[in-house]
Order: C-alpha cells, then sequence, then structure tokens
C-alpha cells in the first residue's frame, strides 16, 4: 500500500520509466494513411501513454486517445492512462479535438 502512496504523488513520466518493459516506446503504421484497408494496433497502455505525449502527428494522438479508451478496463493502471489524459486535457499545445476526445 505504502507503494501505492508514493507512485500517486510522482510525475506521469517517473512512472512511465517505472512500467516500461520494452524499449520500443509506441508503434504507428501508416503515419501518412496510403492504405485504404483498417489497420487494428494493440499496444501496452505505457505505449499508448507515450505515442500520445510523444507524436507530433495529430491523427496519431486521436489514434493513442483511442487506443486507451478501448483497453480493456482490468489492465489499466489507476494512475497511468487518468494522469495522462488530464494532464493532455489540461495541456494548451494539444490540438482542441484531441483533448476533446481526451
Amino acid at each position: 500500500k505504502r507503494k501505492r502512496v508514493e507512485e500517486a504523488t510522482l510525475s506521469l513520466e517517473e512512472l512511465l520509466k517505472r512500467r516500461i518493459k520494452n524499449p520500443v516506446r509506441f508503434i504507428r503504421l501508416d503515419p501518412d494513411q496510403f492504405w485504404v484497408r483498417p489497420v487494428k494496433v494493440v499496444q501496452d497502455e505505457v505505449m499508448w501513454i507515450y505515442q500520445l505525449r510523444d507524436e507530433t502527428d495529430v491523427l496519431g494522438q486521436l489514434d493513442a486517445v483511442n487506443g486507451i479508451r478501448t483497453l480493456d478496463r482490468s489492465t489499466i493502471d489507476p494512475l497511468l492512462s487518468p494522469k495522462a489524459l488530464i494532464e493532455t486535457l489540461a495541456n494548451p499545445q494539444y490540438y482542441y479535438k484531441v483533448r476533446i476526445a481526451a
């Protein structure tokens, strides 16, 4: 329980560093949208959050928000996703539709 209390006070970046298990931050297929057929990408919660924070393309950020939304509720860390979405809402640097989706 003490670990959870400590983690609640950490920043999102520190939480992500503790949770990352893979050196790959995120995967983005077909960023220019050349393919006609839809592509479904399955990533970990941490990878979606990295994509939301690090991707400069609006469509990539929207994909990340939708990816976080479609994650199974039992696998979501109660600290990571809410904190990342709240930071997205509060940051005026994000496109307004990305903030609305978050």
